[in-house]
C-alpha cells in the first residue's frame, strides 16, 4: 500500500483455486472479530469473484459463519455480497473499483452472538448482513481468508496489504498484522492440495498427497 510490497492474490488456472487462510488457536476465538485491510483490485472478470469467509466454531467444528464476495460486475468495478446460505445480496451499495492505482481500506465487523456483521469501506458504513448460516450452532469467531472462486473463468486478481483481525472489545486489539508468516493454501477439485508457509525468510511447500505430480507449480 505504502511501500513497494503487497500480497497478490491471483487465479490464473480453471481447475485450481487460490487462497490464503488464518485460523487462530481456540484459545483466541471470541463472538466478536473485526478483519481490516487494504486491498486494490487489478482484475476481475464479470462473472468472478473473490471470496473472504470469516470463520467460527459451527457444532463443534470449523465452519463458515459470515461469508462475503467482491463479485465481477462491469470492467471497472465488482459489487460486494454477503451470501445467506442462499443466495449472494449486495450489501447496499457497496462497490469496489478495479483499478491499477486506487487502494480501498475495508472493514469486516462481525458479531456472532447477534448474528450480524457491518461493512465499512474507507470508514463510510455500507450495510450490516446476517451470518451465512448456522444461526443456532456457531459459538465464536476464530479466522479469515481470501481467496478465488475456483471456477472458470479464472483470472482475478487483488493485492491485499496492512491486514488485521482482532477483538475489538480488547484494548489495543489482538490481531494479525500480516500474512507473510501464514499459510497459503491452494487446492483443487480432486483430493489436492499445495501449502506455503512464509516463515523466517524462508519458503516450504507440503503437497497432499504426498507424493503426488503436478500439484505445485514454481
Amino acid at each position: 500500500y505504502q511501500s513497494n510490497r503487497a500480497m497478490r492474490l491471483w487465479d490464473g488456472s480453471s481447475g485450481w483455486r487460490a487462497g490464503v487462510k488464518k485460523v487462530l488457536p481456540i484459545a483466541q476465538a471470541s463472538n466478536k472479530k473485526t478483519l481490516e485491510f487494504r486491498c486494490r483490485i487489478s482484475a476481475l472478470p464479470t462473472t468472478g469473484m473473490i471470496l473472504i469467509p470469516i470463520y467460527g466454531t459451527v457444532s463443534n467444528v470449523e465452519g463458515i459463519v459470515f461469508y462475503v464476495a467482491i463479485v465481477g460486475s462491469t470492467s471497472t468495478q465488482g459489487v460486494v455480497k454477503y451470501n445467506n446460505g442462499t443466495a449472494w445480496v449486495q450489501i447496499g451499495t457497496a462497490t469496489l473499483p478495479i483499478s491499477t492505482s486506487v487502494w480501498k481500506l475495508v472493514k469486516i465487523a462481525a458479531d456472532e452472538s447477534a448474528n450480524t456483521a457491518s461493512l465499512y469501506i474507507d470508514n463510510v458504513l455500507m450495510g450490516s448482513f446476517p451470518m451465512y448460516a448456522n444461526t443456532t450452532s456457531a459459538t465464536n469467531l476464530t479466522g479469515f481468508g481470501f481467496n478465488s472462486n475456483g471456477t472458470v473463468p479464472s483470472g482475478e486478481s487483488i493485492y491485499l496489504d496492512d491486514i488485521n483481525f482482532y477483538d475489538p472489545t480488547v484494548s489495543g486489539g489482538s490481531g494479525v498484522s500480516s500474512l507473510a508468516s501464514e499459510d497459503v493454501l491452494m487446492s483443487d477439485f480432486a483430493g489436492n492440495s499445495a501449502t506455503a508457509d512464509f516463515a523466517n525468510g524462508d519458503f516450504s511447500i507440503t503437497v497432499t498427497p504426498n507424493p503426488a505430480s503436478d500439484v505445485v507449480k514454481l
